[in-house]
């Protein structure tokens, strides 16, 4: 699901002109929405996953001809469990950073954090948190610093009170 989210997002920033709105200083703003079935492992149960993202996004030039593009998603989820019908609510940031430098070096790297909450006091509660980084060296070699992991790996299960 996170793949399919980060591959929606780079369409929408990019192709998606029509569903951007110009802001001041070549600011950005979009939004997609969805809805997938996941298996969540803390819930111990397949949950459908309805997402909005909205999103905030720029690049520029510098003067050494380095471009930068800083995205920055908000990811808002509703979580309901097929089997049993509990429902979570998960908020979090995702933000997306490129420099790349035009036949030179390069760094490219996200980070998503969202912490899920039941609506009913007693469910589990998690965390979802993936990134990656990886950064192109003055040869053109791939240098992978962190990888993004599966989905399902992403999580951590959270004491319940």
């Amino acid at each position: 699901m996170q793949r399919s989210m980060m591959a929606l997002s780079a369409l929408a920033v990019i192709f998606a002109g029509g569903a951007m709105a110009a802001e001041p200083r070549g600011v950005q703003t979009y939004e997609f929405s969805g809805s997938e079935e996941a298996y969540f492992p803390c819930a111990a149960e397949m949950v459908r996953v309805d997402y909005i993202v909205q999103g905030r996004g720029h690049a520029f030039e510098t003067q050494n001809g380095t471009v930068h593009f800083v995205d920055n998603w908000v990811i808002h989820h509703t979580l309901t469990g097929l089997s049993t019908g509990r429902e979570w609510i998960g908020e979090g940031v995702s933000p997306y950073q490129g420099n790349v430098k035009v036949d030179q070096s390069g760094v490219t790297q996200w980070v998503s954090r969202i912490r899920y909450t039941p609506v009913v006091k007693g469910d589990p509660k998690f965390m979802y948190q993936n990134q990656y980084k990886v950064t192109v060296n003055a040869d053109g070699e791939l240098v992978v610093e962190r990888l993004d992991v599966p989905f399902e790996d992403g999580f951590r299960c959270l004491p319940t009170k």
